[in-house]
């Protein structure tokens, strides 16, 4: 383990020298700003180990690989702080074996079991999952929960092409939503593919609860008002995202890429200045990328930064063209506009549940090219109705996280009597 991991960092220094010189120093201090959240976070679930009442949250917490999860947990906590009341907050690994010790001291410590939110429904995260998706939890210790356990914008996230579920996976489920208390999940997409394999007595339980980032403006305070952007910005933020390649861009990957490049290069003609978003280590790929076809780009790090500092960042962006899933809902959530590129099925979810199928193309699509470049040219005269847009379809999810939220308090006020 610690070879490879060697190996690993070796060959991201090799990277950043080659392609991003100027961020090695900028990049030590940030990791240490993050190993210092992270060690905030150890001290914090210590403590609660000699407590009681607090809630049991599963997640992928402060990551230093993945910016939209940074975001989304922190976001998390603070809907639920805001919404029902402050609560103390012991955070847990999703990925990591829960035991049966685990369960009792939840059982007799704990006031709930938070899980959520995030792409958790997907086969090949976690090898030798217990669970057969990411919450690594046997059937027989999730019998043994006697606290309410609550599934919050959770998403079905298979790749495609990916990995089938285990066998194992369709018993679980049906355990886990007859457990639940309560269960949202993230798209209405999401809740069909959830429902195909649940019995139809169970399909009732199974609600929609959009993913909180979408509505970070209603409740984060980093997420600025739409007004704080000039409205002759020509600043695009681009994400592309390269982790499992071959599910996102099966054999086509250099026609993709190109059709890519070409409306990049078109855009900068035309005036636009791009910031390239990475939010994770294999997003090093885009900066090479860029490198590679003399495309001026400004190189944005978000991966090692608080969920804070991410929110911001987006909240300034006009405009952003993402590939993964947070790097569009973050910014619809500050009140932004967005492109999606679309290489998983959850984009096209969220674009259906927004009413808004042509803000998007599929990264196969062969006129990609001239879809990205005529939305870009056209934006300037559309934004402030894509805005408009925008905060009325918040309103309506707004509306849905506070009702669902109403339900989940009053499950909390029923355990305690």
């Amino acid at each position: 383990m610690i070879l490879r991991q060697s190996r690993i960092l070796t060959k991201r220094m090799a990277h950043r020298l080659q392609f991003d010189r100027p961020d090695i120093v900028p990049s030590f201090f940030r990791f240490i700003k993050f190993v210092y959240r992270k060690f905030d976070i150890a001290r914090n679930n210590k403590r609660h180990l000699a407590s009681k009442g607090y809630i049991e949250h599963y997640g992928v917490h402060m990551p230093r690989n993945n910016a939209g999860d940074t975001v989304l947990f922190d976001a998390v906590e603070k809907l639920f702080d805001q919404e029902i009341r402050p609560f103390e907050w012991r955070m847990v690994p999703v990925r990591k074996k829960v035991s049966g010790s685990d369960i009792d001291r939840i059982n007799h410590n704990a006031s709930a079991v938070l899980v959520g939110g995030g792409g958790l429904f997907v086969a090949d995260s976690v090898s030798e999952s217990a669970s057969g998706w990411q919450w690594n939890i046997a059937r027989e210790d999730l019998e043994k929960l006697h606290k309410p356990l609550i599934l919050f914008a959770v998403g079905f996230n298979q790749f495609r092409n990916g990995e089938e579920f285990q066998p194992i996976f369709d018993d679980h489920l049906k355990l886990t939503v007859s457990k639940a208390d309560f269960i949202g999940m993230r798209n209405s997409g999401s809740i069909a593919r959830l429902k195909e394999r649940l019995p139809a007595e169970l399909h009732t339980k199974v609600q929609f609860q959009p993913c909180m980032t979408t509505v970070l403006n209603r409740y984060f305070p980093d997420a600025v008002a739409v007004s704080s952007v000039a409205e002759n910005d020509k600043t695009i933020v681009l994400n592309l995202a390269f982790d499992r390649r071959e599910q996102r861009f099966g054999i086509d990957e250099q026609s993709i890429l190109e059709n890519i490049k070409k409306a990049l290069l078109r855009l900068v003609e035309l005036g636009w200045k791009i910031k390239a978003a990475v939010h994770a280590w294999d997003d090093d790929s885009m900066v090479e990328f860029l490198h590679r076809n003399k495309i001026p780009a400004e190189i944005c790090r978000l991966n090692l930064l608080s969920g804070p500092e991410i929110v911001q960042f987006y909240s300034k962006a006009p405009l952003t063209i993402g590939m993964r899933g947070h790097s569009q809902m973050i910014p619809f959530g500050c009140g932004k506009s967005i492109f999606s590129l679309i290489s998983h099925d959850k984009m096209r979810f969220f674009l259906d549940d927004i009413g808004e199928p042509n803000w998007g193309a599929e990264i196969s699509d062969p006129d990609l090219t001239d879809k990205i470049v005529t939305f870009v040219e056209q934006f300037p005269k559309n934004r402030l109705n894509y805005e408009k847009k925008i905060g009325l379809k918040q309103n309506e999810f707004w509306s849905i996280t506070q009702s669902n939220m109403s339900q989940i308090s009053d499950i909390f006020a029923r355990s305690r009597d």
